[in-house]
C-alpha cells in the first residue's frame, strides 16, 4: 500500500507540473482511479474495452493512459526511481547484467523485425541492463532482427545513470571482441561472457564466479512477464507498448526500494 501511495503521489505531481495547459478535458474521477484501471489493464493484458466500468466508458480509461504518455509521465517516474536509488546506492551499479528477450507480437504495426522463435512473424525484442538485486537502469525495445551484440552499446547509451568503470555480465550471444574492446578503450567498462567451447580463450576463475550470478537478470524477465500486458504486444504503437514496460518496472522498482 505503501508503494502504490509513493508511485501515485510522484505521478499525480508530475501530471500536475506537465499539464499546465490543461491537454482535453477535465478528469471525471480522480486520479488514482484512473490509474487502478491502467495498472490492471497492465496486470491482465485485457483490452480496453473489457474494463470493468460503472460510471465512465472505457475509451476514457484509454485516452487518459495516451495522454500520460504524450505527458512521458511513465518514463520519468522510472527515470526518478533508478536516479534516487542509484545516488543512495552506487556501489550496486559496479556490477551489472544485460539480456535479451523475444516479444510475440500481436497488434504491432511499427518497429518491428523478424522473430525466428515465432516462425518469422514481425515481433520485437526487450534488452535490459540490471543491477545485482535486479533493478534495470536501461531499457531498450528494438526489432527482433537486431543481434544481441549490437544493442549493448544502445543499452549503455540508453541508461539512465552513466555507466563508467563497470562490469557488464552477459552470454554468448552478446560474444563480440570489437565490441567488448571498444567498451574498454572507450568507457573503462568490462564486458564479460562465457567463450564458445571452439575458443582459445577460456574465463578465468573470477569471470566464472560472475557468470553464475546470470539468474539475476533472467529472474528479471521473469518478474516482468508476469504482467500479461508485457508478455506479449497487443498495442498497435510500439511508444504504448514501451510505456507499459516502464510501468512494469516502475512497479518491480517500487517493490525492491519500499519493501
Amino acid at each position: 500500500m505503501i508503494m502504490a501511495n509513493i508511485i501515485y503521489q510522484i505521478m499525480r505531481l508530475l501530471y500536475t507540473v506537465l499539464n499546465k495547459n490543461k491537454l482535453g478535458r477535465n478528469l471525471k474521477s480522480d486520479f488514482d482511479s484512473y490509474l487502478d484501471k491502467i495498472f490492471y489493464v497492465l496486470r491482465y493484458g485485457i483490452p480496453w474495452r473489457a474494463i470493468n466500468c460503472n460510471k465512465l466508458h472505457y475509451t476514457t480509461y484509454h485516452k487518459f493512459y495516451q495522454k500520460l504518455v504524450k505527458l512521458n509521465i511513465f518514463k520519468i517516474t522510472y527515470d526518478i526511481l533508478v536516479e534516487t536509488y542509484c545516488k543512495k546506492n552506487p556501489d550496486k551499479i559496479k556490477t551489472l547484467f544485460i539480456d535479451s528477450s523475444m516479444i510475440k507480437n500481436i497488434n504491432g504495426k511499427d518497429n518491428t523485425g523478424r522473430n525466428h522463435y515465432d516462425r518469422n512473424r514481425k515481433g520485437n525484442k526487450i534488452t535490459v541492463l540490471v543491477n545485482s538485486i535486479g533493478i534495470p537502469i536501461s531499457i531498450v525495445l528494438s526489432p527482433a532482427n537486431i543481434h544481441d551484440a549490437k544493442l549493448t552499446e544502445t543499452a549503455i547509451n540508453n541508461s539512465v545513470v552513466k555507466v563508467l568503470k563497470t562490469k557488464i555480465i552477459s552470454d554468448k550471444g552478446y560474444i563480440n571482441q570489437k565490441v567488448k574492446n571498444k567498451l574498454k578503450r572507450t568507457v573503462n567498462i568490462g564486458l564479460i561472457y562465457p567463450y564458445r567451447k571452439n575458443q582459445t580463450i577460456k574465463n578465468t576463475s573470477f569471470e566464472k564466479n560472475l557468470l553464475r550470478k546470470r539468474h539475476i537478470v533472467e529472474n528479471f524477465f521473469s518478474w516482468m512477464k508476469k504482467y500479461r500486458r508485457i508478455q506479449q504486444r497487443y498495442d498497435s504503437k510500439s511508444i504504448n507498448y514501451l510505456n507499459f514496460i516502464y510501468l512494469g518496472a516502475i512497479s518491480l522498482i517500487a517493490k525492491k526500494i519500499f519493501k
